[in-house]
This record gives structure tokens, sequence and C-alpha cells, in this order.
């Protein structure tokens, strides 16, 4: 957003660094505020940090606030009870955004259906199955993954539409372990190459660290199937790496 926005007058940060970047730009207060992945933000701390940069506060200034509370919340920041109500004592208007423009219908039905959320609905149109592949060892995972990669290659998908997504930083996940030159070209994510996302290799990030980001293809790695069953992170972790494919979604499960 920072990139795309450098000739307009608007300034984006990330909350970790809010306070101490707006005091260095001597930016007090703002006309509006826009808040994105508020699920992440709807503690009071943030809310009255962020309340304090806004001309009128919550209450006469204009503010607006994208969130997805019901499938997202827990994986990054929080949302506790005494933000949520504080922010309610404003009477905002709710808007609720029911068509999903993002994933076709075949990653839209299997998201659903595996882990019971509501998606929204219409989808892109018709897509590829999603293929869903079950690794018994370490050593079979880095087998399906290179596999994997070599067939959407082989059927015209180009390294850079893929994305490869774990829960867990690159040294643990089944990526690092890549090793002809898939590995070597891999491109992991973080707030300096997102800029020009997608990279021209494939490309290698942390779940956590690409909510609000997609790619036309994705391969969830490292992720175990009792995770379906569970709540909180580990189903909001499962969510966001599957819901980020637009056109092709593969999972390697961990069965081992």
């Amino acid at each position: 957003m920072k990139a795309l926005l450098t000739d307009f007058p608007v300034q984006v940060y990330a909350i970790e660094s809010f306070k101490r970047e707006r005091d260095f730009a001597g930016k007090s207060q703002f006309d509006v505020i826009i808040l994105d992945e508020g699920q992440d933000l709807f503690n009071i701390e943030d809310i009255l940090e962020i309340e304090d940069a806004l001309d009128g506060g919550f209450k006469h200034g204009s503010w607006y606030a994208f969130h997805d509370a019901k499938n997202q919340s827990g994986l990054v920041g929080s949302t506790t009870a005494e933000g949520l109500a504080y922010l309610e004592e404003f009477s905002p208007i709710k808007l609720p955004l029911t068509t999903n423009c993002r994933n076709t219908k075949q990653i839209l039905s299997v998201v659903q259906n595996k882990l019971g959320v509501d998606m929204g609905n219409v989808g892109t149109g018709e897509g590829s199955k999603v293929r869903e592949l079950l690794a018994k060892s370490q050593e079979e995972a880095c087998k399906l993954l290179h596999d994997e990669i070599v067939f959407l290659h082989e059927n015209g998908i180009q390294t850079r539409n893929i994305t490869l997504l774990s829960p867990l930083p690159w040294h643990e996940s089944i990526a690092s372990n890549l090793c002809d030159s898939y590995g070597v070209l891999t491109q992991r994510v973080d707030a300096y190459s997102i800029e020009s996302f997608p990279p021209a290799e494939l490309s290698f990030c942390e779940v956590a660290n690409f909510k609000g980001l997609e790619n036309s293809v994705i391969i969830l790695v490292d992720v175990e199937q009792s995770a379906l069953e569970e709540s909180g992170a580990p189903k909001a972790s499962l969510y966001v790496g599957m819901s980020r494919a637009r056109d092709v979604l593969s999972v390697i499960w961990k069965g081992y």
C-alpha cells in the first residue's frame, strides 16, 4: 500500500510503528483514518492510540474499519471485549461484505466445507480442483512439494505466480529443504520485497505475514489435518493460508 500510494497525500503505517513514525514525522492528527485487518487492532491499547491520532476522535472524526473478526481473529494482534465495547459506544454503521471476489468456486467450496466458515458467496468463477496431498514423512513432504512445483510449471504456471505458505518460519519449513534450483530461487517475502510483489521467482512467506495478500497459486505446507477441528490461531492460520489462492490451491498435509 505504501508503494502504491507514494503519489497521494496518504500515510501508511503498521500499527507496531505507528506512534514512533507519527512522532518522527511530526504528524499529530489525521483527517481520516482507515483501519485494515481491524480484527488485529480491536483491543483497547491500539484503539486508544489510533483515536489519539484522529481529528475529532471516533465520536466526531471520519474513520473506517475493515475486518474479519469471525475467521481471522487470534492469528496476529488481538481483539478484546473491552476494545469492541469501546468502538460500539460510537454506534458505527456496519456494512457486511458478502461477495467473494478472490477465490474460484472450487477453492471457495473446499475452504468453507473443511473449515465451516463463511467466506461470502459467488466467487470468481470456475477453476481447477483443489489438490490435497498427504505426506507420511518429512522426506516425502519435500518430494511432494518439489513434484507439485514441477507439475504446476509444466502446466504453464510461472514460478512468480506461485507462493509457498507455511505457519512456520523459513528455517523450520520443509520449503527450506528444496535442494534444487527451486530452493535457490525462492524469494522470502518481507517488508522490503513486498513492495514489488510478486517477485520474479517462487516466493515463500509465513501465513501470518501474508494476511491481506494473495497470489494466483498457493501451496500450503507444514499443516496438520487436526487443525481443522481446532479453534483460534490454528484454524485461523488454515483459513488465511487456504484463502490466499486466487486460481489454484494445493495443500500438503503433514501426516507424520
